[in-house]
């Protein structure tokens, strides 16, 4: 799908068109067991494609076919797990995130998360919220509950098998549900949040799940939420399918800070010196200065 598309019931004709609806039913269907065994990047389409089964049109038949041509193009990646050490194996990660009131049709808002195991997601989803949130605080709590549930029976799962976990779940996330599910600040606010919704924040508190901050931007489960531009969604799956840690990918952001000040005091000297020495050494620091300029850029651009 086209970054910062939704489909929606508009784009759905007068007079359901048999063909085109089987076809939309077969190429959906398709992608769904897809989203069911191993393509967990395409648990967002597969939820937007679902919703117009009874009535789809050109517009959404295209984004099915666009979600077939995605497949076609990434025939050879696959999920990898690894042994790790004694001190990392069998420790859970979670990814959780939410769009608020993305939904234009219904106004609610989209839980999405992903859930890995020795480098590797084993289980993920992707759907519309039940209910209407007055905050995309709210919606983000509620989201976080979905990942309760799941990781409770992963955990039961795994303890039967006799792989049990390694301490806490950890679970990444934003500072909303972070405050709300360790200390119930902003009462005024969250009261009216449903009971069965403060199933997470038990788990937290009796030390099962474990919170950490994570930025927007760097958040697999973004993925999970809304279509996003090509780059950034390539970035979020090639971390899954090529198997790296999920917990390498969320570096603290006060480390992120302090690269970032040594990049530019480098950037700055090697400026100063570039244009103040004499002429001898001006292309040995003229060249320094070209071959730092680019990388500090980039890296600036990525944070």
């Amino acid at each position: 799908m086209e970054p910062g598309t939704r489909l929606v019931k508009a784009n759905c004709p007068l007079t359901p068109d048999r063909v085109l609806q089987r076809r939309y039913h077969d190429i959906v269907g398709s992608i769904g067991y897809l989203v069911q065994t191993t393509q967990f990047d395409l648990a967002f389409v597969y939820g937007q494609l679902s919703q117009f089964l009874h009535n789809p049109g050109p517009v959404h038949l295209a984004a099915a076919e666009s979600a077939l041509a995605y497949v076609r193009g990434t025939a050879d990646w696959g999920l990898t797990y690894y042994d790790l050490d004694a001190d990392k194996r069998n420790v859970l990660t979670g990814w959780v995130n939410s769009d608020f009131a993305s939904d234009s049709d219904t106004c609610r808002s989209v839980t999405g998360y992903i859930m890995s195991h020795n480098c590797a997601p084993i289980s993920w989803h992707s759907c519309r919220q039940g209910d209407a949130t007055l905050s995309s605080s709210e919606a983000e709590y509620i989201a976080s509950s979905a990942v309760a549930q799941p990781n409770a029976y992963l955990c039961s799962l795994l303890s039967g098998f006799d792989h049990p976990l390694l301490g806490s779940t950890c679970v990444w996330e934003d500072t909303a549900r972070i405050l709300i599910s360790e200390n119930p600040v902003n009462h005024d606010q969250s009261h009216h949040v449903d009971v069965k919704f403060h199933f997470f924040r038990e788990r937290v508190r009796a030390g099962e799940i474990k919170l950490y901050k994570c930025w927007g931007h760097r958040n697999v489960a973004d993925a999970l939420t809304k279509s996003l531009p090509q780059p950034t969604f390539h970035k979020f799956a090639f971390h899954a399918w090529d198997s790296l840690p999920l917990s390498a990918f969320c570096s603290h952001r006060w480390l992120d800070s302090i690269l970032s000040v040594f990049l530019l005091i480098l950037f700055l000297v090697l400026s100063c010196l570039s244009f103040s020495f004499c002429s001898r050494h001006s292309s040995f620091f003229g060249f320094a200065f070209k071959l730092c300029f680019p990388f500090s850029r980039i890296y600036f651009l990525c944070l």
